[in-house]
């Protein structure tokens, strides 16, 4: 039992990462995640400047540039936002933390009323969200630095779309990903990219793993 007046164990963080897309995933890397989360700019104004819950029992509410709360502890949300939008903001996004599917929906209307500024969505991506992701990548992914920007970026956006997990029937392409650049053999990598396709109801997500497949090709 905890003692009383002690404080509960701290949830460790990822930390702030120092590393910079442009560098490891070059500009066209960059922007192409960028359009498969939010397309144009344009797009986002009109329908992503508010919170969203995008049509997958695994999705939660959705800010920015695709960051969804129902996969974040409540620590690693304030991390990420904190300095981005404002106090009542902020809480109302904690609302949304650890929620998927129709358990989210509630405080999606709850969160209704924040608004994420296109440019703003853009600089907490780059300065937050991304190169966590591109952390996570370089340790899931064999030989992650050896490889081309865009062979990086197409890795950097399967995870962040995909998450990180080998578990389970529906990571069978990602296990053999794992495996096949550990033998520094890329040569089946766009065919197992395109085959994740088959797991997703979504055409936008079965289109997504092919453009990430012509990605690592190109």
């Amino acid at each position: 039992p905890q003692a009383s007046g002690s404080k509960p164990a701290a949830i460790p963080l990822d930390p702030v990462s120092k590393t910079k897309p442009h560098e490891v995933l070059g500009r066209e890397g960059v922007d192409a995640i960028i359009g498969f989360e939010i397309g144009t700019e344009g797009y986002y104004n009109r329908n992503l400047i508010s919170v969203i819950r995008p049509k997958t029992d695994a999705s939660g509410c959705t800010f920015g540039v695709g960051y969804d709360v129902g996969h974040v502890t409540e620590p690693e949300l304030i991390r990420d936002w904190a300095g981005y939008v404002g106090a009542e903001d902020l809480e109302a996004m904690k609302k949304c933390v650890g929620l998927k599917g129709a358990m989210a929906d509630e405080a999606r209307r709850q969160a209704s009323f924040v608004k994420i500024p296109y440019p703003v969505a853009i600089r907490q991506f780059m300065e937050r969200t991304l190169p966590k992701w591109i952390d996570r990548s370089r340790a899931l992914w064999p030989n992650f630095n050896s490889l081309t920007q865009k062979q990086r970026a197409a890795l950097t956006s399967i995870a962040f779309n995909r998450g990180t997990s080998l578990e389970g029937r529906r990571r069978d392409e990602m296990r053999a990903i794992v495996a096949t650049l550990a033998n520094n053999n890329l040569t089946p990598v766009p065919r197992l990219i395109r085959s994740m396709s088959r797991w997703h109801t979504l055409e936008g997500l079965r289109k997504r793993r092919h453009h990430e497949a012509a990605m690592f090709e190109a």
